[in-house]
């Protein structure tokens, strides 16, 4: 793997764990403010709602980062040969492909000739040998 490939994929994994830390951070808050806010005799209750935060807030997104990292890290992967053209190489690029394009395009009618002889030549060869055969 090359250095521009792990340096893009460590500030990923960066951004993606500043994230998660962020929303951890965020829901602790929430969890201290909720406490304070409830009454000493509600242990159980500041318990279930610290429970339905991780189910429903942190789970969640570690969950979905991660799937982030997977994508972004197969992403890099799949990009990085293209990022090893030069300039004047991928400028080049869209033409050649516009290029190609315009020869099958005109290719298509001579293609449409060459399918029609086979197709009449296959069937020439078949009522020859279906006329062996009888």
């Amino acid at each position: 793997m090359e250095n521009t490939q792990r340096l893009r994929q460590s500030r990923i994994r960066r951004s993606l764990n500043a994230e998660n830390l962020n929303r951890l951070g965020l829901t602790g808050l929430v969890w201290l403010v909720a406490n304070q806010m409830l009454d000493s005799s509600l242990t159980h209750d500041r318990l279930r709602f610290a429970l339905f935060l991780t189910l429903l807030l942190i789970l969640p997104g570690f969950v979905l980062k991660w799937l982030n990292w997977r994508e972004a890290s197969r992403a890099i992967q799949e990009m990085w040969p293209f990022g090893q053209l030069n300039y004047g190489q991928v400028s080049s690029l869209p033409a050649t492909r516009r290029v190609i394009e315009s020869e099958l395009s005109e290719a298509v009618p001579l293609l449409n000739l060459f399918h029609q002889q086979i197709g009449g030549s296959l069937q020439e060869s078949e009522t020859e040998v279906v006329a062996a055969i009888d």
